[in-house]
């Protein structure tokens, strides 16, 4: 009798953890959206200092520099974040994913040195230095945002 009990116990509260704990499937794509709303707002957020590049002066170098490590960082925890998105997806989207992932790597690897670039810059230098490191980041993000859409279209959330 408490061989019984036991395992019906068990088997109600199984079904239970079961019932409460897995989204049905229309669930997914609130997920995904909230996930999506979450990553835009960032993106708003720390896109504001990319906007406002020209306003930076020879003398705000130091603050730009900071501002531009930061928007470096999160980009790169953006690529580590669809590199595990592609690591669990199939043998196909991984071999056509993998050079885009690389591609996007190299671009941060390019704007970390141009940020450096700006380290050193000089007064007469400054303008050049500033606005090839805004277009470097312009293009890595852009260039991020359409591999994101390009592999979301081929993975599921």
């Amino acid at each position: 009798m408490k061989y019984i009990t036991t395992s019906l116990l068990t088997l109600v509260t199984l079904s239970f953890s079961l019932t409460v704990g897995c989204k049905p499937a229309n669930d997914r794509s609130q997920a995904t959206e909230t996930t999506w709303q979450e990553t835009t707002r960032t993106e708003a957020a720390t896109g504001q200092t990319a906007r406002n590049w020209e306003a930076y002066t020879f003398e705000q170098r130091s603050q730009f520099v900071v501002s531009m490590e930061a928007e470096l960082a999160s980009i790169n925890q953006s690529i580590d974040e669809l590199a595990a998105r592609i690591g669990r997806s199939d043998e196909k989207v991984q071999s056509l994913a993998t050079p885009r992932l690389n591609e996007l790597r190299n671009q941060a690897d390019l704007l970390k040195e141009h940020i450096d670039e700006v380290k050193g810059a000089s007064a007469s230098t400054w303008e050049k230095v500033k606005a090839t490191t805004h277009e470097t980041y312009e293009s890595l993000k852009n260039n991020f945002n359409s591999a994101r859409q390009w592999m979301s279209d081929r993975i599921e959330p």
